[in-house]
């Protein structure tokens, strides 16, 4: 993807998902789920791709990945992974930029394992090295932390159901063409029907720098579509198409941490591909 396709993808994105950055254009809502806060960098993060990148195009699925081992403090005691760009661009140097899901990036971390399917267009571990044998994390079984939900016409129920039981919630939204990752924080909901009515954010996307700095947490407004069962949010086409959840990491830190000699090369970014 070129510099000049990806200021494009940025357009489209901003166009059909996002009604306006949260707390500047918010539509009209009765309630609002928000359990982590506003404060970025302690309620919610934002890891970016950069517009001059041409290694970060299709790793959305790293970048929500990376918000969460964040925000659940699975980078604890990682002086080199301190924040969630650091870990996304640790997961561009060591795989390749192609589409994948949350659920293999979090399995590689906590017990350096891949499960991403060999086949063309996921993306692989193409530099070994990344994580010891058997990840940072060992002490710990990835799966006795990892939820999902594939059905579509159960998303919001799942993402407002992980969210209540403080897990770390990302989406894999889908259209024709193909899919995106984001990372949810929250939702806006009417306190007399009981129906969601909006999708609170982060999303590696938006482009809003050049470095990939910028941080920011997005409301998009959402609709049922009864006979498709689906999700659909931003007035678009784009529909929910799995949640995936992952719980914070328990408090006791590790007993030892294998970290000299993993650094940090590279940044990364967006296409995320569904089973």
């Amino acid at each position: 993807m070129t510099l000049l396709s990806k200021k494009k993808l940025m357009t489209l994105i901003l166009s059909f998902l996002l009604v306006g950055a949260l707390g500047i254009l918010s539509p009209a809502f009765a309630g609002r789920y928000l359990p982590y806060g506003m404060d970025y960098g302690i309620g919610w993060y934002d890891a970016n791709k950069t517009v001059a990148n041409t290694e970060d195009d299709e790793m959305c699925w790293a970048a929500a990945a990376s918000n969460i081992l964040a925000w659940g403090n699975w980078n604890a005691g990682m002086t080199v992974f301190s924040t969630e760009d650091a870990i996304f661009q640790h997961y561009q140097n060591h795989w390749t930029d192609d589409g994948g899901l949350m659920e293999f990036g979090w399995e590689w971390w906590i017990n350096g394992t891949n499960s991403s399917p060999t086949v063309p267009g996921w993306s692989q571990v193409d530099v070994a090295g990344g994580v010891p044998a058997d990840g940072f994390w060992p002490q710990y079984n990835f799966y006795d932390y990892y939820y999902r939900t594939w059905e579509d016409d159960l998303a919001m129920q799942a993402i407002d159901g992980y969210l209540h039981a403080g897990y770390g919630t990302t989406i894999g939204i889908y259209t024709e063409d193909g899919g995106h990752a984001l990372t949810i924080w929250g939702y806006d909901y009417d306190d007399q029907t009981g129906d969601y009515t909006g999708l609170i954010f982060s999303d590696s996307d938006d482009y809003l720098s050049a470095d990939g700095s910028y941080k920011n947490l997005w409301l998009s407004s959402l609709s049922y579509d009864t006979v498709a069962g689906k999700w659909y949010i931003g007035g678009s086409n784009w529909y929910i198409g799995e949640v995936m959840a992952l719980e914070g990491k328990p408090v006791p830190e590790p007993g030892t941490l294998v970290l000299l000699g993993f650094g940090l090369i590279g940044l990364a970014a967006c296409r995320i591909r569904r089973k």
